[in-house]
């Protein structure tokens, strides 16, 4: 804060979601780190990567989860849900239908 600031603005705050926690019709995963996928076309396998971190299953990163999951860097695009997602009949641009 600078000294103009007030530490009690309602205009310029900022939410701390990863320690936010759940209450009335909010719900929040707290303490659920976000990562900024490192390519144009891996933002399904960065989503994936952040739900395994979530779950405390790590060893993977995202280039690697790309090759599992088939994306084509010279194709584009982030892998379709059917690949990512076993059982869907679904692409990423539809509503998830298992």
């Amino acid at each position: 804060y600078s000294a103009a600031d007030s530490a009690d603005s309602r205009y310029y705050t900022a939410n701390d979601y990863y320690h936010m926690e759940s209450e009335g019709g909010l719900h929040i995963l707290s303490h659920y780190e976000t990562y900024q996928q490192t390519t144009e076309y891996s933002c399904g396998s960065a989503a994936a990567l952040m739900v395994l971190n979530y779950y405390g299953i790590d060893g993977y990163d995202e280039l690697e989860i790309c090759k599992l999951v088939g994306t084509d860097p010279e194709r584009g695009g982030g892998g379709l849900c059917r690949q990512m997602v076993p059982g869907s009949r679904s692409g990423c641009s539809r509503s998830y239908v298992p």
